[in-house]
């Protein structure tokens, strides 16, 4: 039994890029905008290319259950949620509303001030434990936890 449950208990780890899709395209087309034959604009593009994606990690521990045949992830809020996502994509939505009529501009801002509390990390790797990294559980280092954001909120 104590095998069984030892197994349910899994690491995670959370990734997400510190610099937004918005943020990078506008910088992107910044650099286009300098003519794409200046080596300074190659240079920085391809800096932007290999620079921070998924460079923001968190870490933490859940439990990873099965009930009729349907698999449940049970961990603190603070694993999975991604605060500085939210943050910046409710930035995003200001930024987008400024000129929008007042009463249609709080709707949309109280829609996404609710989308924002249940924002979770796209990415989230499964870390195999040191019992499975020495008896050759090399395959579990490679275990992606996928779609935790779909269905009921």
């Amino acid at each position: 039994m104590y095998e069984r449950w030892k197994r349910a208990v899994v690491h995670l780890e959370a990734a997400t890029d510190s610099e937004s899709v918005y943020d990078r395209i506008r910088r992107m087309q910044e650099f286009q905008q300098r003519g794409l034959d200046r080596p300074e604009v190659l240079r920085g593009l391809a800096e932007l290319a290999l620079t921070r994606s998924r460079d923001v990690r968190f870490h933490g521990t859940a439990l990873f259950l099965e009930h009729n045949g349907r698999h449940y992830l049970v961990t603190a809020r603070h694993v999975l949620h991604d605060e500085k996502g939210a943050k910046h994509d409710l930035e995003e939505e200001v930024k987008r509303l400024e000129a929008a009529p007042v009463d249609f501009r709080e709707s949309v801002l109280a829609s996404a001030r609710e989308r924002a509390l249940d924002r979770i990390f796209g990415i989230v790797f499964r870390v195999p434990s040191l019992d499975e990294l020495r008896h050759g559980g090399q395959d579990a280092s490679r275990q992606f936890l996928m779609n935790l954001g779909a269905g009921v909120s």
